[in-house]
């Protein structure tokens, strides 16, 4: 009895958890029309991606083969645009949502969408990559 109910409450822990991981971005911004962009985990978010801990060694995924999977997503995925520029690149520890131990960190690119020749900058526009060339996209959310 002890056993089964031990099991019950790890399972329903477990789901609470997955739940929380997947309504709440990791990251996120609000642009000037107050429409809310995050970027969130999901099950198989971290699928393929090393454990990796800063400062030890370099990233298993080098920044440059980051940039491309993250530029060839976004030629596609904001094709209205004449071209997409990278604004800005950091890289974040995600480790709240994490599926198995280890410290996962990802990408995060600031993105600036061209048209006519001007760059738009705007919060909304960016995109993550895993260190297992994975994407995480930019999605809309209400509180």
């Amino acid at each position: 009895m002890l056993r089964t109910s031990l099991i019950f409450l790890l399972l329903v822990s477990m789901h609470s958890f997955a739940q929380g991981c997947n309504d709440s971005p990791f990251m996120s911004s609000t642009g000037q029309d107050g429409k809310k962009t995050g970027l969130f985990v999901k099950p198989n978010t971290f699928d393929g991606a090393l454990a990796w801990e800063i400062g030890e060694s370099d990233p298993p995924l080098p920044i440059n083969a980051a940039v491309l999977i993250a530029q060839n997503w976004a030629n596609g995925f904001y094709s209205r645009f004449d071209s997409v520029a990278v604004s800005s690149i950091s890289i974040n520890l995600v480790s709240d949502c994490a599926p198995r131990a280890g410290s996962h960190w990802v990408y995060i690119f600031s993105l600036a969408p061209v048209i006519d020749g001007n760059r738009l900058y705007g919060a909304r526009y960016m995109v993550g990559v895993t260190m297992g060339s994975n994407i995480i996209e930019p999605e809309d959310f209400e509180n």
